[in-house]
């Protein structure tokens, strides 16, 4: 991909610029220029690279004409379904007014397209079509005396005409009357990089914001007493200009709720979610929910899915914002496609809120680091049900959880076509709070069956999870993404910990690592316990416990080549069998110290005989601690006579 800038300019005959463009804030890094022209004669365009830079992949459309080509509007929106007259700004042929009907629904960017009896502007003007009516600046009104008067909700709308240019707002609110005030400028393509200022009526400023998760501006104001304020707003540099134009939202605090579908361009560079679904098979897509001023469990829906196809998925938690459904198409599904929508509701009755909305963001052009340099958003879900695939794929549940801090290995089985070999990419698109999963993995060319990693840390919520792998391949026909069902995970508690005593031991030499066991939950027959971590050429033995063992000792063997050092991240691997299936424990953490033995002193007596080791039908010795180990080695030596 090229990273092309334009920059458009018109000249004269003699090649004297009459009007220039690099970057305008209607159509972000692209130009616009006009120019009303002085007299009869040949005129040139000239488009080239801003940086005087360019290849055979910076391609562009240039629009020509004598069309209106107005850079702003005012108002920059209106109430849902109301005529109103809007004003377009930035004509070279001069402003004028018409009025205009907006739909009947609220749309956050809504495309007004200005006309004349010339033509039809090549790019809309956007606009903001939500509940709320309009009041429009009056100037004067750059001070508080003079500020124009409203009564919320409702939208105010202005421009920052000129460089140091500041509107003001007034209204009157009771105490502890909470209001959102929101700025759209940004947002609907005006220069204007908003500060918004909320003051008491000739008093001090109460709060102040520039950004806010955007450059356009935002506030939550709780009236202190009683009274008259006054919302202000300027440019954040103190520029302006006529097409500096802004629209605020002043409303009461109401519960949100805003569906979408994340953007995976970026991501994995697969380009905007279309979810295309081959008859007879699935596919999943993640869901994200946006709650503002409530919580709680959501459903989730959709509507205007293609006939045979449908959506299933759990109940989003209160705690998650993102979430896999499924989307499911009939055998028979007839082929074919529709613009649908994914909907969200709380799942308790007595939790109110006005019908979810939903929205998608292409990302159309990127520039360098894969920065958006060109979106468009959209408020339906392109959906289709698509020819059937020549493979299907399934997760075998699992029969056991996985526990925190442990690791699972989790089966993938294609069913495939006869004659279709390809390679078949998995992957989790989703992993519960607190999972990971490995990625990077293939149902191998001619084989059935993958398997992918999965681990849970030590804090990963307990609950009953469901996940979904998607497979992808490439078929006579493109690339195509099918998904397995939803299939349970169950994250638990561990089943056992541990508790270490740290050892330590002379290279060449060996000694014993204690560990306590607490059992937390019960569990059948035997689990084995390998120790991991050892440092090199120290060896010890495979373990087993039964839910009655309390102490575990590792018998460790050193060579005389062991690397001298402390290694602190000594862990368990404790594997449990229930149902047939392992459920896998790491759990840590013990140390080992390794010393060079020290050289021996002058006519030193010799070392004691180690003791036996006790015979099979005997007892073995109760493990000593690190301490009573000291305690004996320190009682021998004074035995033996040893200073």
């Amino acid at each position: 991909i090229s990273l092309f800038d334009p920059y458009v300019a018109i000249m004269d005959a003699k090649r004297f610029e009459l009007a220039s463009s690099d970057d305008a804030a209607l159509v972000w890094q692209d130009g616009t220029v006009s120019v009303v022209a002085p007299e009869d004669g040949t005129y040139m365009i000239q488009i080239r690279e801003s940086a005087y830079a360019g290849n055979a992949n910076c391609l562009y459309r240039l629009h020509i004409g004598n069309f209106p080509r107005p850079t702003a509007t005012i108002p920059s929106g209106g109430k849902a379904g109301e005529k109103i007259a809007v004003t377009w700004i930035g004509d070279v042929a001069g402003t004028r007014t018409t009025e205009v009907t907006l739909p009947p629904n609220p749309e956050p960017s809504f495309g007004l397209v200005a006309q004349d009896e010339q033509g039809t502007a090549p790019y809309p003007n956007l606009v903001r079509v939500s509940p709320f009516g309009n009041v429009i600046e009056v100037e004067p009104n750059d001070d508080h005396v003079r500020a124009t008067p409203f009564t919320p909700p409702l939208a105010l709308n202005g421009a920052i005409e000129k460089p140091g240019d500041i509107d003001h707002f007034a209204f009157t609110a009771k105490k502890g009357q909470v209001l959102d005030v929101h700025v759209f400028a940004r947002a609907l393509r005006s220069p204007l990089d908003s500060v918004l200022i909320i003051a008491k009526k000739g008093g001090g400023n109460l709060a102040t914001n520039d950004d806010s998760g955007s450059p356009d501006s935002y506030l939550r104001f709780t009236a202190p007493a009683d009274g008259e304020y006054v919302i202000a707003i300027r440019d954040q540099l103190k520029n302006g200009a006529p097409d500096y134009t802004y629209r605020i939202e002043v409303s009461p605090v109401e519960p949100k709720l805003v569906m979408s579908v994340p953007n995976e361009i970026v991501a994995r560079g697969t380009g905007p979610i279309v979810v295309a679904v081959p008859r007879g098979n699935r596919q999943a897509i993640l869901v994200t929910a946006s709650r503002k001023d409530f919580g709680g469990i959501l459903n989730i829906g959709a509507e205007g899915l293609p006939e045979g196809m449908e959506l299933q998925g759990e109940p989003m938690a209160a705690s998650i914002a993102t979430f896999p459904v499924l989307l499911t198409a009939k055998a028979d599904a007839p082929i074919g496609g529709t613009l649908a929508t994914i909907t969200g509701a709380p799942a308790d009755p007595n939790v109110k809120i006005a019908p979810s909305e939903f929205q998608q963001t292409s990302e159309l052009v990127l520039g360098q680091n894969n920065v958006p340099f060109w979106t468009r958003s959209v408020d339906r879900l392109a959906a289709a049900v698509t020819e059937e695939a020549p493979y299907s794929i399934e997760v075998v549940e699992p029969k056991v959880p996985l526990v925190r801090g442990g690791s699972m290995s989790l089966k993938v089985v294609a069913k495939r076509a006869e004659g279709f070999k390809a390679p078949i990419a998995v992957r989790l698109p989703w992993n519960p709070p607190g999972v990971n999963s490995g990625g990077g993995v293939s149902i191998a060319e001619g084989s059935d069956e993958a398997i992918i990693p999965v681990n849970a840390d030590g804090a990963a919520p307990l609950a009953t999870w469901k996940i979904v792998v998607n497979g992808s391949s490439t078929t006579s026909s493109g690339p195509i993404t099918v998904s397995s069902q939803l299939a349970k995970l169950a994250i638990a508690p561990q089943f056992v910990t541990l508790a270490y005593q740290n050892a330590a031991v002379e290279q060449g030499a060996e000694t014993d690592l204690i560990v306590k066991v607490n059992k937390a939950v019960d569990f059948p027959g035997e689990a084995t316990v390998t120790l991991v971590g050892l440092p090199n050429k120290a060896t010890t033995e495979v373990k087993t416990i039964t839910k009655d063992t309390t102490d575990l000792v590792f018998h460790i063997t050193t060579d005389k080549t062991t690397p001298v050092g402390n290694t602190a991240n000594l862990f368990c691997q404790v594997v449990i069998t229930r149902d047939g299936e392992p459920i896998l424990h790491n759990l840590g953490t013990g140390a080992l110290r390794v010393d060079a033995p020290l050289p021996p002193k002058p006519n030193a007596p010799p070392k004691p005989v180690a003791a036996a080791k006790p015979k099979a039908s005997e007892a073995p010795p109760k493990p000593l601690s690190r301490l009573e180990k000291l305690r004996q080695e320190a009682a021998e030596k004074a035995a033996a006579g040893a200073p």
